[in-house]
């Protein structure tokens, strides 16, 4: 007893504030990385550091050797693997509540209306769209397999990315805040097994992309003339407009704490 009050005795204030940072930015990183398959990547890391240990232990040296080898060059290729999350937490970083204004705030009702009348307009066109909303969790590394906008959302301007005679119609739209960042970009399918065999690429990377981020999709069918909305993994389908417009005023305005629940 006497030991732990010896040693907590010697824990000063900068030694707190040390800890809170530590764990402050363990915590920032893992949130960062937990949806993106980085964080399987850290878990392989993970294990074979545990090989590492335990081959040192056993007298392995030929293993040992071989690991300390790629431990030795493993910082180098952190940096090379994660070169976008890395982006993405710096600038988490240096602007933490940044992201949360702008899905909070920025969603304003004239940039959701333009998204709800271009899809409707699209869907009776019999003209295929999706089109991706950012919320909290980064989609850089998807912005970066399209092309760059960087435009207000408007209606004229989704309608004109989507025509078929349009070089950007393949793919898909992103949107962060009231702005669309990128066009033609492609999104990963979603592989359940427990969709319906009737969904279409389009409708499977909508699911995908909710899968593996917090972000909410709309879809436009060009066969059915149906708008459906994708988030969390789920589909609602075959929207109206008044629907619509309340899921994302809903989804895209919802405070952070509700959001998790």
């Amino acid at each position: 007893m006497h030991k732990w009050y010896v040693l907590f005795k010697q824990i000063t204030v900068v030694d707190i504030v040390d800890l809170i940072l530590v764990t402050y930015i363990i915590y920032k990183v893992f949130f960062l990385l937990r949806k993106t398959k980085a964080f399987n990547v850290l878990w392989g890391i993970a294990i074979l550091g545990a090989f590492y240990y335990i081959a040192r232990i056993a007298n392995l040296w030929t293993l040992e050797f071989l690991l300390r080898y790629f431990f030795s060059v493993l910082p180098l290729g952190i940096i090379v693997i994660f070169q976008s999350e890395i982006r993405d937490a710096l600038a988490m970083f240096a602007q933490p509540s940044l992201r949360y204004s702008l899905t909070k705030k920025s969603f304003l009702d004239e940039s959701i209306d333009e998204i709800v009348k271009a899809s409707f307009f699209l869907a009776k066109k019999s003209t295929g769209a999706l089109i991706v909303l950012e919320r909290n969790d980064s989609l850089r590394q998807y912005i970066e397999t399209g092309i760059k906008v960087e435009a207000n959302v408007s209606f004229y301007l989704l309608v004109a990315i989507f025509n078929p005679k349009s070089p950007l119609h393949d793919g898909a739209v992103i949107i962060r805040g009231d702005r669309i960042v990128s066009a033609s970009s492609f999104l990963p399918l979603s592989q359940s097994s427990s969709l319906p065999t009737e969904l279409g690429t389009r409708h499977r990377a909508a699911i995908g992309i909710t899968e593996e981020t917090d972000a909410v999709v709309v879809v436009v069918s060009e066969e059915r003339e149906t708008v459906s909305l994708a988030v969390r993994g789920a589909l609602e389908e075959n929207l109206d407009i008044h629907s619509l417009r309340n899921h994302l005023l809903n989804l895209l305005t919802i405070d952070k704490k509700d959001d998790k629940r």
